[in-house]
């Protein structure tokens, strides 16, 4: 499978899976009050610290700054 994602589409199923995970944590972070941790734990990622490793490497931002952006 990932040989044919990698061929086909330019990218591998953990690539894939990491972003289903922020789609994810982006909807958990503007309408819950889940700490960073919880939504972390959520979405299926290991660590806190690759959870705001991946989550600034798609956005530039971290997931605090990205959940005050969206309340306003």
């Amino acid at each position: 499978m990932n040989s044919i994602l990698e061929e086909y589409y330019f990218t591998s199923f953990a690539e894939e899976l990491e972003k289903v995970r922020l789609r994810l944590s982006y909807t958990l972070l503007k309408i819950t009050k889940l700490t960073i941790l919880q939504i972390s734990c959520e979405c299926g990622f290991k660590s806190l610290s690759t959870f705001q490793r991946s989550f600034v490497k798609y956005n530039g931002i971290s997931p605090t700054e990205y959940r005050n952006i969206k309340k306003r």
